[in-house]
């Protein structure tokens, strides 16, 4: 909605500030997504940081070593609200999304 009142609006101030506010929004996306694309990233080198090489440790770190790569297979995920992941190609649907619900409206404004 936001980028459809930047596309109709005629003042000057008006229009400064929906753009700021259309920064401010994006930025808050990102804010969370990037961090929790981060997390999921790394979080799936530590299987593989625990993997390789020899292990001649005692029996003991090498179980410890075994169960930390078997847990570490599976990524760390940041979830909102149970709904969905925090992540990059999450923002990315998002802006997707918005765009087209924003181009229905300019098409609609059109006819």
């Amino acid at each position: 909605m936001t980028l459809f009142k930047i596309t109709i609006t005629t003042e000057p101030i008006e229009l400064t500030t929906l753009i700021f506010y259309l920064i401010c929004v994006f930025l808050e996306l990102l804010m969370y997504c990037y961090p929790g694309d981060l997390l999921i990233n790394k979080s799936l080198l530590v299987a593989e940081a625990a993997a390789p090489g020899h292990w001649w440790g005692d029996l003991r770190s090498r179980r410890a070593l075994i169960l930390c790569a078997m847990r570490a297979q599976r990524a760390l995920l940041v979830n909102a609200g149970g709904v969905f992941r925090a992540s990059l190609p999450t923002a990315a649907a998002v802006v997707r999304t918005a765009y087209s619900y924003f181009a229905v409206l300019q098409q609609k404004m059109d006819d």
